[in-house]
């Protein structure tokens, strides 16, 4: 089973299967917002919908605390643009 993780203190989410990292989302603060910059899941773990999660994490936890995101990683720009109206809250 797979466990997401929003961890602040490494400026990421995660995801392990068991005690193995198997993808992350990170960001780099910014004076106003975060900037969602990598996500990477591992070959073997792709096709099941992981990167999304990795951003919904990152997603909710902005919305919890208000904090505004935006994106340089270029999967996290093609799913901010395709899905604007499930991020519009949280976009930068």
């Amino acid at each position: 089973m797979l466990n997401y993780v929003m961890e602040v203190e490494n400026k990421r989410s995660a995801v392990y299967d068991g005690d193995k990292e198997v993808g992350r989302c990170t960001y780099i603060e910014n004076a106003d917002s975060w900037d969602l910059n990598s996500n990477v899941v591992d070959p073997d773990y792709r096709g099941q919908g992981i990167a999304r999660k990795l951003v919904d994490v990152i997603a909710d936890h902005a919305r919890e605390n208000d904090i505004k995101l935006a994106a340089s990683c270029p999967y996290v720009v093609n799913l901010f643009e395709n899905k604007k109206e499930e991020y519009e809250d949280v976009i930068l």
